[in-house]
C-alpha cells in the first residue's frame, strides 16, 4: 500500500500528524491536502482541534508540529508497530 494510501486509514488527527512528521514538521495548508486527501473542509476541521490541543501551532502560512505533537506521533508510531 502507498504512503498515501495508509495515511488514508488513519484518524484525519492522526493523518495530519504524520504527513508533517514525514515533511520534517512543517506544511502549508495546501500540502497538507495533497498529502493527507483530505478534504479542505475536513483538513481545516482537524487542524482546529491539533491546534487547541497544543499539537500544532501556525507560524506564518505553515502548520509545525510542536514537541507535544512529536510525542503524540512517536507514541502512535509505538502503538501501529506494537512496541
Amino acid at each position: 500500500m502507498s504512503a498515501v494510501g495508509t495515511l488514508r486509514l488513519l484518524t484525519g488527527a492522526a493523518r495530519i500528524l504524520l504527513a508533517l512528521s514525514r515533511a520534517g514538521g512543517r506544511m502549508t495548508f495546501s500540502e497538507l491536502v495533497k498529502a493527507t486527501g483530505m478534504a479542505p473542509s475536513l483538513l481545516d476541521r482537524n487542524l482546529k482541534a491539533l491546534l487547541a490541543e497544543g499539537l500544532v501551532e501556525k507560524r506564518g502560512r505553515f502548520y509545525v508540529l510542536t514537541s507535544n505533537g512529536r510525542a503524540k506521533i512517536e507514541s502512535l508510531i509505538a502503538e501501529i508497530i506494537g512496541r
